[in-house]
């Protein structure tokens, strides 16, 4: 599909000539204008993949000043042409981000070579930002699981020895992240004494062997009080499968291992779920090629950070769920599967009615608008029903998620088990 070009000069013979360079290179002229203001008019009828502007141009607005409001309200590239090395007007274009220049008379090949690598920088940098909002949605999810669960998570980075807590961390172990440095050396010291050594064996095994591990052990909080936590662990590996880092999950089980010695072991298990843009494009292609190798590390350092975030989520302990406003399922977790005996293809896109006992149909469709409208729901106990026939009944807990302007989005919800003592 041909590229799509708006011209912006205020000499025909000009326009024309760069006009037939255009064509002759495969690109499609939307319009040819001479002012900023038919500019601005014709970027939002057009709508083109690019413009190439004259700097000087008639009317009260110059290239500089259009093309800026063009970029501010369209988000269009745009390359400057000028017949003058004007060094202060080069520099107060700078402020409109341009993805080049060229100078008049404009050489085929320059302009080219120009067209080519702008087009390329702008391809990369729409799907940085498409990455950057994914990315900000996944980790909207993560909070927002944390904040229902009270599962706090942590990143381990070996080779450095940094320590990253989530702030639901700081609430577990009762202290205050102003008064408290994250590392492992600190972590280790709030370990039970009786449970250090259990503890550093744990850890030792895991690292040796690669393999993902569950640790259950005491910690002391500064004012003395035990707390019995559950840590889950991922090892990162690289291509050399030697281990980088360590990704978990922290969890204070301490009511849990109470109701377990009070009801002889019966025990209730909860689980859960889970660079800047940097561009300033000179005159020299060099400097183009330098500034496009900063996106693609920014894009895989952004991919990574996607993983990692999805991993924490497909990995929680605690089965999740999140719907439409029709009760339709958008996504669920690997423990929500395990739970009720699906696979994903059987149950994306289905209602949740689907998954609901006959006899619950009544009160799901009483329930789900007042969640709506509460925003919220808080230890209901609803019915599910497994792939195996057999009813499960369990305790939800959720939250409405919003958009930017308030308006509704999608249910999260996660639940747990009723276990029953005959």
């Amino acid at each position: 599909m041909k590229a799509k070009i708006l011209i912006v000069e205020d000499e025909a013979i000009i326009a024309m000539e760069v006009e037939s360079q255009l064509q002759s290179l495969g690109y499609e002229v939307t319009s040819i204008v001479d002012t900023g203001e038919r500019a601005i008019k014709k970027a939002e009828e057009d709508k083109p993949d690019l413009i190439l502007m004259d700097i000087r141009i008639k009317g009260e607005m110059d290239g500089i000043d259009t093309a800026e409001l063009i970029r501010n309200k369209f988000g269009i590239p745009v390359i400057f042409s000028t017949a003058y090395l004007d060094h202060e007007r080069i520099e107060r274009s700078k402020i409109t981000m341009p993805f080049g220049y060229v100078l008049k008379p404009i050489q085929e090949r320059d302009l080219k070579v120009t067209l080519e690598m702008a087009l390329y920088v702008a391809k990369v940098d729409s799907k940085r930002k498409k990455t950057e909002k994914e990315l900000a949605e996944n980790k909207k999810w993560l909070e927002e699981a944390q904040q229902l669960t009270h599962i706090g998570h942590w990143v381990w980075e070996l080779d450095s020895k940094i320590l990253f807590w989530s702030n639901e961390i700081y609430q577990i172990f009762g202290v205050a992240p102003d008064s408290f440095q994250p590392s492992a050396e600190a972590f280790e010291n709030t370990i039970h004494p009786d449970d250090l050594a259990y503890f550093l064996k744990k850890r030792k095994i895991m690292l040796s062997s690669n393999q993902n591990t569950v640790i259950e052990h005491r910690i002391i909080r500064p004012n003395g009080q035990t707390r019995h936590v559950e840590e889950r662990a991922v090892v990162a590996l690289d291509e050399k499968n030697n281990a980088t880092s360590i990704l978990g999950t922290v969890q204070d089980i301490t009511e849990r291992k109470q109701a377990e010695e009070e009801l002889q072991n019966t025990h209730i298990t909860l689980e859960k779920r889970v660079e800047e843009r940097t561009s300033e494009f000179a005159i020299i292609n060099n400097q183009l090629q330098q500034e496009l190798r900063v996106h693609q590390q920014t894009e895989t350092k952004l991919k990574e950070s996607e993983e990692r975030f999805r991993d924490l989520f497909e990995n929680a302990p605690l089965p999740y769920q999140s719907l439409d406003e029709n009760g339709q399922i958008i996504e669920v977790n690997e423990a929500w599967l395990v739970e009720l005996g699906y696979r994903k293809n059987e149950v994306i896109g289905k209602n949740i009615i689907e998954f609901l006992p006959d006899d619950f149909h009544s009160v799901f469709y009483d329930r789900f608008p007042l969640f709506k409208k509460n925003g919220y729901i808080l230890n209901a106990n609803f019915k599910l029903k497994c792939k195996d026939g057999t009813i499960k009944e369990t305790s939800f807990n959720g939250k409405i998620g919003k958009d930017n302007s308030g308006n509704f989005k999608q249910t999260h919800c996660v639940f747990s088990p009723i276990i029953k003592l005959f």
